[in-house]
């Protein structure tokens, strides 16, 4: 598919019918493995490189950043990311 085929497919997903409805997880994450999926979606947020994440609104990245700081909340890592925040 070319650019703008992907881009239109992408954003026809996202507007599809349901794609607004909240779902309910339950699953369980090692911290590690907590601590390494808050790094990856800050760094996707950060990069927003890619077709998918160049085609989701602004209203969604701000949902996911939120999904982040809720992860580090819930495993007892948010100071921790955030100390390590500031050495970098």
């Amino acid at each position: 598919m070319e650019n703008e085929e992907l881009n239109w497919f992408y954003q026809m997903l996202l507007a599809g019918p349901g794609m607004d409805e909240s779902v309910k997880h339950n699953f369980t994450l090692s911290r590690s493995l907590t601590l390494l999926l808050a790094e990856m979606i800050d760094n996707g947020i950060k990069e927003r490189k890619g077709q998918l994440i160049a085609c989701i609104p602004n209203q969604l990245i701000e949902e996911l950043g939120q999904l982040r700081i809720n992860l580090l909340e819930k495993s007892n890592l948010l100071k921790l990311t955030e100390q390590l925040a500031k050495k970098k």
